[in-house]
This record gives structure tokens, C-alpha cells and sequence, in this order.
């Protein structure tokens, strides 16, 4: 599947900025988690990025159904990496608006932003952009769009677009809090706690790090 998608000609050039040397990636695959690339060529703009990663999309979804397996919606999501200049120099990434299944209560994702927009925000094209991903019944189901800085999960650990890392921090603090309440509350000996600590809470926090 990965070679039909590069005979295909989807997926990015990655170039290294001191060798200079190039490769051509089509994502980020490991086992049923697969993460699609699409665009950054020096020519890209929003919508032919969009339209690239859709013909992506269909490819895959299509390689996909004639081995046996499909695209589950619920499970799949696809994010904009576009970035604007803010007036100080720096540069931050353009955000939509996130989707209500992404703000349900109780089903917040990590790393939302409830920013407020103004009548003429130039990140409301966002919105307007829809990605599909092809079903075995002939029908193509829509797909959420997710902020750059939302989090989903993946392979256990939360990895918001952006590379902020203060949503997977918030997961080890809270593991930290509810094991170090359970010490507390247990009344163990000093040599249960200490083998506690490195069987149960750090093998959890020094995974990803």
C-alpha cells in the first residue's frame, strides 16, 4: 500500500536544511495508526494542499478496501498545518473553529482553543473546507477537522499537531496526583512504596519521554 500510494506520487519531500540530502515520505504508519502527508512544495497554497491531501485520502481508502479493510470515521480526523505571521515576528498556526463533537461536555478534546473571532478573520476559510474519505458502500462520510493544537491519541500518548506538549504533561501530573494519593492513603511500608514507584508510576511516566 505504501508503494502504491508513492507510484501514486502522494505524500511530502522532506528535505534536510544542513545536508541538503531529500526523501519522499507518505506518512506515518504504525500498525492500524496511519498519519497521511500532503503538500509542502514551494507552489502549495490552502486549497491545493486540501485537494492533494483528498487524492491521498482516496487512494489509501481505496488500497484499503481491496485488502479488506475501510476507514472508520469516528476514528479519522485531518488537520491544516498553515502558519501566519504575528506582528511581533513570531509565527503561529492558523486554527477553525473546533468541531462540537470535539467540545461536548464532558468529551473535551485536549488542547482546544475557544478563541473568539472577529467579522473578518481570515482563518474562517478554514471552516469552509471539507475532507471525505471513501466507504465500501460507494458513499464518501465526512471527517472531522481538528485545530493544530488539539490532541488526539496516538500510541498512547497525546500529540497535538503543534508539538505542544502541555496536553501529555497534564496526563502524567494527573497520574502522578492519583498515585501519590493512593501512597498516602495505603499506609505501606517504605519498601512497598519504593517498589510501587518503580513498577507501577515510573514505567508509566518514562514511556514517550
Amino acid at each position: 500500500m505504501i508503494r502504491a500510494q508513492h507510484r501514486a506520487g502522494h505524500g511530502v519531500t522532506v528535505k534536510c536544511p544542513i545536508s541538503k540530502k531529500s526523501c519522499r515520505k507518505v506518512g506515518i504508519l504504525y500498525v492500524d495508526d496511519t498519519n497521511l502527508w500532503a503538500g509542502l512544495t514551494p507552489d502549495d497554497d490552502l486549497i491545493g494542499t486540501v485537494a492533494k491531501a483528498q487524492e491521498g485520502i482516496n487512494c489509501w481508502g481505496d488500497l484499503l478496501m481491496a485488502t479488506g479493510g475501510s476507514l472508520n470515521p469516528k476514528k479519522c480526523f485531518w488537520t491544516v498545518h498553515d502558519m501566519k505571521p504575528r506582528a511581533d515576528g513570531t509565527w503561529t498556526y492558523r486554527q477553525c473553529k473546533p468541531a462540537l463533537a470535539t467540545i461536548e461536555e464532558g468529551k473535551e478534546m485536549p488542547g482546544t482553543d475557544l478563541f473568539e473571532r472577529g467579522d473578518e478573520d481570515e482563518d474562517a476559510e478554514l471552516d469552509e473546507l471539507v475532507m471525505t474519505i471513501p466507504q465500501s458502500n460507494g458513499d464518501a462520510a465526512a471527517i472531522i477537522q481538528l485545530q493544530s493544537s488539539q490532541a488526539t491519541e496516538n500510541l498512547g500518548l497525546l500529540a497535538p499537531p503543534d508539538g505542544n506538549p502541555a496536553p501529555q504533561f497534564e496526563v502524567l501530573k494527573g497520574k502522578v496526583d492519583d498515585w501519590t494519593a493512593k501512597i498516602r492513603d495505603g499506609h505501606l511500608p517504605a519498601r512497598s512504596n519504593w517498589l510501587s514507584y518503580q513498577c507501577q508510576l515510573w514505567p508509566g511516566l518514562k514511556y514517550g519521554l
